[in-house]
This record gives structure tokens, C-alpha cells and sequence, in this order.
């Protein structure tokens, strides 16, 4: 429920009467009729400034309608004084949607009370100028014409009433207040200190002077540095306080600073830090991106920005006094955050180059070409790699490698002081559904096969509805219930996930996600699963020709941490996993995780090891299909066509796509029936342009007319040689950005 209103309806035929009662109860009181303009009043202030304001409105169908500058209130005993004086009815209501409540009251010669949204909007809705705001009264001249406007101050402070003015305390708290505000002003930090423990000095003259202040003016940046201690015992203030420190050579003050940030702090410092590089204090820069990167939650473009701006600091050696371990640490960290967002190798190479580190510079190139770093001919020509330039080990360093590690492909992250694997190669069966209710009685048989094949305690946390915002715990009879709650299921989109990971990309977890008609449902192992290549294959085929698919895909993909609607610990990860499925051609992703569409309806989706055809899509694609899919195999399911590309699933990275074996070939057969959407458009073009390596092509493709036994395996030959070992967990969080820092 959204709506937070209150106000107030006066059954009557004289809106005059209504303001002239209005003006008697506050002046009766001892307020005064307000000399200012009643609409520029604060709104929710009364407490401290003791004005308020009223709009009421014309007669219309026999009532009138009053609203406050408390905004989202209504005070009972202005409608109760109304009802009394005017002799009529009063309808009092407040909505408050942050906690679910409803109230309305009618006073008059039979009072009663209404609680809950339907029945409080029943009665109020229909009223003239119903759940109206006061401050948009302004901002729409044509309703203001509607009403008038009244306003008073000196709302005395009366301690029982729910609209009262400011108290004794308050009063002098506004005072303190505007003694802080001067000695603000006059930058008087001493005088300012035994002020500041007094919330409304921090909040209201501190907080905003420290935000406003020009830290490269030397007055301004002692004012700051000489309220760090009082400063740094409240959140909001430690980027700012941090800078003031380092630029006057307080180092340790610095780093308590910078030490502990939560995720938005971090964020903030970060974007300050980006705003001293560009204005060329690249040491500033680089000291505060160090200290971010320590973060368990630092984000990629940290690193990238902390190399660029080390790299542009005059003093290599000192680095404001940075121990040695320190620096190696960053360019450790960095190294691993690099795999997954490959630019940073090519500042990191530059800084080494610069320190003199020739042979770790070289092995930093060497990781930009293995991480597929766009803008190869950018670094082989890059001035400020020169003393590389006639090193062979430098040209050596751009022959792509053979192969990488599944280990290798990992971000990790943290959620607050919890680390957290954010993503992860995993093994993904996709199948997309055209059909909904001819889908969920299968994938209820399916969800039931999987509670019962696999050990009890695989499933230990799940998620049900298209708006859930965490992970349940499982308990005994979920898996179940939840089979029998797929079948029922008639609403117009939800969604339901079973795992074995609170959120993370590991072990198992299941998504169903059911539309209006179409729809899909996911099934994530854990990577050792693929060690039997055949076995899988036979496996992921058994439960795809359970479900009357549209189409689907199978095979090594990359998972994403999952909590309730959000895909990792900030939408960071969802470009991400897009930059990276750019440079890992065979990886695959979920559609919902990804937040990537990868297959619209009467399309096919985007292929992979194992590629799932529905009869639509056969027919669609003609005759003579399985010539066109060769040297991929396929093979009839019965309910559709599966087609496999390689012996074992693969990674495909784009620098070295040889293990991809025949996916290129069926790219380039799916072509007509190709997703429109763009970026994965490209990438499949990509795919297609590439030549399938004799030696990897699969035995002659199976017509698509011969239907297997249900419980029959399809037919694969090994290459033990070709399967990936499984990674150990998960890598550091990072975020794909340009060489020379990003912001």
C-alpha cells in the first residue's frame, strides 16, 4: 500500500463557515493568523517552527475538504471541534502505507469508526478532492483555484495534543542551533565542539558546512581536520573528515577514517576520490582508492582507478607512506578482480612498468590477453609500456592461451561483513515455455522428481512470489507443497526458487518464473556434476523431455547471487555478467538472474552445449535441419530436438574459442530464428563467424524423425580430455572499466 495521507471532509453548504470556525478554534488557542504566505511553510514542522497551514476547499456535491502542512496527517480535534461548532458530520482519516494502516473516523450525531484500507477508501474516495497532499496544492494552479488558503503561527505547545508547537526545549535547542550556525560560519571549530553534542548542531549546521567547505582552501581544510574526532563518531562525515586528515598529513586519523565504510560510504568516498584525480591530485586519489580497495566490497572500478592514479603520482616509492605489503596487496587484489574485468591489467602494467617491475608488467599483459581485454592493439602500442617493447617475452605475451580454469571465472563480493560469492561458473539447464497452462503440471512432476532424486538436505532455503525479498529457510513438506501450489498457480506472474545456497551461485537451485502465457524454469548444479560428460547429457535430456518446451539450452553458465528481486549486492553485477558472457562465448546465464534477455517468444534462445528445439522451431527451420546443425548431433526427444555441440560442455573464451566445438554451426542454423535483442544478437553473430575445428566435430548427426525410449540415454562419445575441472569458490567483485580510471 502506497498511499501516506491524511485530511479532513466537513459535510456542509458554506465553505466560509468552515474557514471562520477553522480561524476561531487556532486563535482561541492563542495562535496568530500567519503574515507569510501559508504554502511556503515546512511541511511536518509544527513542532519546530509553529506555523501551519490549510487549504479548503470549495463546497463540491455538499462537502468541503481541508488538508494541513503536516501533509500526511489530520488533526482529530480540529474535526471534532468542526463537527461541534457547525453541527454536521466530520470524516477524520489518516493513511499510512509504511506500516499498513488505515483510520477513519466520522464524529457527529452518530459517530463511527472505520479501519482497513478497502473500507476507509470506500467511504473517502468518493469525496470532492479526495487523498490530496497539501503541497500540491502549488504545483496545480487549476486545483488551487478550488481552495483557500489560511495559515497561522505561535502554535502554542500544548504537551497532550497531537498538534502542537515547539517546546521550552526545543526552543532552546533552535537557539543553540543558531549560535552553532554563526561560529559555523566564522569557522570556529574550538567553539563549535562542546555545541556539537546537541543533534539538531551535528545534523543541521555541521553536517552541511563539512559538505560545503573547499578543502584545498588551508582554513577551511583545518576547520575540518580540527572537528575529526567529534565528526568521526557519526556516519555521513568520514569521506570528508578522511581528506581534510590526509591533506594535513594525519595519516592514521586518515585511515580510521577510511576504515569500516558501508557499501554507500564507500561509494561516496570513491566518487570523491574519482573528482581529486580529475582535478590532479593524483596522490590525494590514489590514497583514498587504496584504502577502499582494502574493502571486502571494493568495486572494480576502485582498482582500476586506484592504478591510473597511482600511476600519475609523481612519488612512486613513498605513497604517502604506504608500506610496501600494502602495494603488493593492491596489485594481488587487482590481479584476481582482472579476471573478470580484464582493463585493469593494462593499468596495472603501465604502474609496474613504472616501478620498475618488468617481469610482473609482462605477466600483467600476458593476463590482459588471457581475460580478454577489448583493446589489445591499444596496450601492444602503449608508449608507457616502452622498455617492454623489445623484450620477446612481451610479444610472447599476446599468444592467446589454450585453455583456462572454470576456478579461474569467479567474482566474490560481501553483503554487509558476510562474504559472498556473487558469480560463479555453474551447470544450467534452461527451458523456456510458450504455454503456461499446458507447462505447470510437468514442471510440478519435474520439481517432484528433483525433491525426490536428491538428498534431503539439498534444498535448504527457498522464495515463492514475483515480489520476495529473501530466502527462507526450508522446512519439512516445502518441496511438496510448493509442487502443489505450481499446479494451482493462476496469477499473472510469479515466481518460485528452491537452493542449497542462501543467494549464492552455488550447489543446486531451481527458478521457476511463470508470465501471463509464456515462462521458464531453471535448473543450476554444482560443476561437479559435469565430470561425466555423457551422463550429464542423458540427464539434463531425461527432465527436458518432461516439460513441453518452446526451446532451452544447456551447459557451463554463469550464475549470479540472488536475493528476492535483487541480482547481487548492487545492479553492478548485472552489467558485469554481460561484459563477461561477452569474452566467455560457450557460457551461458539465467534469464531472470541475468536480467539479459535471452530468448523472446517464437525465437530461439541463445544455444549452448546442449541446444533443446520445440516442434515450432523444427517446423519453422525446414527440412533438411539436421544436415545444416552437422557436425553438432542431434537427437529426438520426443516432445522436441537436442542438439549437442561438443563432447563436453565449454567455456569459449573468445581469444581462444576452439572448445566450442559445433556451436558455431548451430548459431549459424538458428540464424532465422535468431533473438533480436542486440548485444545478444552481436554475440551470436560472433559465435557463427567462427570455424568449427575439424577434430572436434561430433559423429554424424541422428535424424530428428527417430523418437528415443523415454528412459533411453542419447548417444555421446567422451573426451575426457576436453572436460573442465571444477572451480574451488569464487573470485573478487568487479565491474568491466576503461583503461586510464573511470569514474
Amino acid at each position: 500500500m502506497g498511499l501516506h495521507v491524511g485530511g479532513i471532509h466537513v459535510e456542509t453548504s458554506s465553505a466560509d463557515a468552515v474557514i471562520t470556525a477553522i480561524r476561531d478554534y487556532w486563535t482561541k488557542l492563542g495562535a496568530r493568523v500567519a503574515v507569510l504566505d501559508p504554502l511556503d511553510f515546512e511541511p511536518l514542522k509544527l513542532e519546530e517552527t509553529g506555523r501551519l497551514g490549510f487549504v479548503v476547499s470549495k463546497v463540491i456535491d455538499g462537502w468541503v475538504a481541508i488538508y494541513d502542512s503536516q501533509r500526511y496527517t489530520a488533526d482529530p480535534a480540529l474535526a471534532r471541534a468542526l463537527s461541534s461548532e457547525l453541527a454536521t458530520d466530520v470524516w477524520f482519516y489518516e493513511i499510512t502505507g509504511s506500516t499498513d494502516h488505515a483510520y477513519a473516523k466520522k464524529y457527529g450525531a452518530k459517530e463511527e469508526v472505520l479501519r482497513g484500507e478497502e473500507d476507509v477508501l470506500g467511504i473517502i474516495g468518493p469525496l470532492p478532492h479526495a487523498l490530496l497532499y497539501y503541497n500540491q496544492i502549488r504545483q496545480s494552479p487549476d486545483v488551487l483555484s478550488d481552495f483557500t488558503v489560511l495559515g497561522f503561527e505561535g502554535i502554542p505547545h500544548r504537551p497532550q495534543a497531537k498538534y502542537t508547537g515547539p517546546s521550552p526545549e526545543t526552543k532552546r535547542s533552535i537557539a543553540r542551533a543558531d549560535d552553532a550556525q554563526r561560529l559555523a560560519d566564522d569557522l570556529d571549530a574550538e567553539a563549535l565542539i562542546p555545541l556539537a553534542k546537541e543533534h539538531r548542531v551535528m545534523w543541521e549546521v555541521l553536517k552541511p558546512k563539512v559538505e560545503r567547505v573547499d578543502l584545498r582552501d588551508a582554513r577551511a581544510c583545518a576547520f575540518v581536520y580540527k572537528l575529526a574526532d567529534t565528526l568521526l563518531a557519526h556516519d555521513g562525515h568520514n569521506r570528508y573528515v578522511a581528506e581534510a586528515c590526509l591533506r594535513s598529513g594525519d595519516r592514521a586519523r586518515f585511515e580510521a577514517a577510511m576504515t569500516n565504510l558501508v557499501d554507500y560510504q564507500a561509494s561516496l568516498a570513491a566518487r570523491r576520490a574519482h573528482e581529486l584525480l580529475q582535478a590532479s591530485e593524483p596522490d590525494l586519489a590514489f590514497a583514498m582508492f587504496e584504502q577502499i580497495s582494502r574493502s571486502s566490497s571494493a568495486q572494480p572500478d576502485v582498482f582500476n582507478n586506484a592504478l591510473y592514479a597511482l600511476f600519475k603520482t609523481d612519488n612512486q616509492t613513498d605513497n604517502h607512506d604506504l608500506p610496501p605489503a600494502r602495494l603488493d596487496a593492491l596489485f594481488a587484489r587487482a590481479t584476481e578482480v582482472g579476471r573478470a574485468n580484464p582493463p585493469i591489467f593494462h593499468n596495472l602494467a603501465c604502474v609496474l612498468v613504472k616501478l620498475g617491475r618488468l617481469e610482473a608488467a609482462i605477466a600483467a599483459v600476458a593476463g590482459a590477453v588471457t581475460w580478454g581485454y577489448e583493446h589489445l592493439d591499444k596496450l601492444r602500442d602503449d608508449t608507457d609500456l616502452g622498455p617492454l617493447h623489445g623484450d620477446p617475452r612481451f610479444v610472447a605475451a599476446f599468444q592467446p592461451p589454450e585453455s583456462i580454469e572454470l576456478a579461474d571465472i569467479v567474482v566474490r563480493s560481501a553483503k554487509g561483513e558476510r562474504p559472498i560469492v556473487t558469480i560463479a561458473p555453474v551447470v544450467l539447464l534452461s527451458l523456456f515455455f510458450e504455454d503456461r497452462a499446458r507447462a505447470v503440471n510437468p514442471i510440478a512432476d519435474l520439481l517432484a522428481r528433483l525433491a525426490a532424486e536428491l538428498p534431503a538436505d539439498t534444498f535448504q532455503h527457498s522464495m515463492w512470489g514475483s515480489h520476495s525479498i529473501s530466502w527462507s529457510p526450508i522446512h519439512k513438506g516445502k518441496l511438496a507443497r510448493d509442487c502443489t501450489k505450481v499446479r494451482k498457480v493462476d496469477q499473472y506472474s510469479t515466481a518460485l526458487r528452491w537452493g542449497s545456497h542462501d543467494g549464492e551461485p552455488l550447489g543446486w537451485r531451481v527458478s521457476v518464473d511463470l508470465d501471463a502465457n509464456e515462462g521458464e524454469v531453471d535448473l543450476m548444479f554444482p560443476l561437479a556434476d559435469a565430470q561425466d560428460p555423457d551422463a550429464l547429457a542423458a540427464r539434463l535430456a531425461s527432465y527436458a523431455q518432461m516439460v513441453p518446451f518452446a526451446c532451452g539450452a544447456a551447459g557451463y553458465a554463469l550464475g549470479v547471487y540472488e536475493d528476492g528481486p535483487v541480482v547481487g549486492p548492487g545492479t553492478y553485477a548485472h552489467g558485469q555478467l554481460a561484459g563477461m558472457r561477452q569474452r566467455y562465448l560457450g557460457l551461458g546465464a539465467s534469464q531472470q538472474e541475468s536480467e539479459v534477455k535471452l530468448w523472446t517468444p517464437s525465437k530461439a534462445c541463445s544455444p549452448g552445449w546442449l541446444t533443446f528445439l520445440g516442434p515450432a522451431l523444427v517446423s519453422a527451420l525446414g527440412p533438411n535441419l539436421e544436415a545444416r546443425l552437422a557436425p553438432a548431433r542431434a537427437t529426438n526427444l520426443g516432445n522436441g530436438l537436442c542438439v549437442r555441440a561438443a563432447a563436453a560442455p565449454f567455456i569459449g573464451l573468445a581469444s581462444a574459442p576452439r572448445d566450442l566445438g559445433a556451436l558455431p554451426a548451430v548459431a549459424r542454423a538458428l540464424a532465422p530464428v535468431r533473438i533480436e535483442i542486440p548485444a545478444e544478437a552481436a554475440r551470436l553473430a560472433t559465435i557463427a563467424a567462427l570455424a568449427v575445428p575439424p577434430e572436434l566435430a561430433l559423429s554424424p548427426v541422428v535424424p530428428p524423425h527417430r523418437p528415443l525410449p523415454r528412459a533411453t540415454k542419447a548417444k555421446t562419445s567422451a573426451a575426457s580430455s576436453a572436460r573442465k575441472k571444477p572451480p574451488a569458490t569464487a573470485a573478487k567483485k568487479a565491474a568491466s572499466t576503461k583503461k586510464r580510471g573511470n569514474g
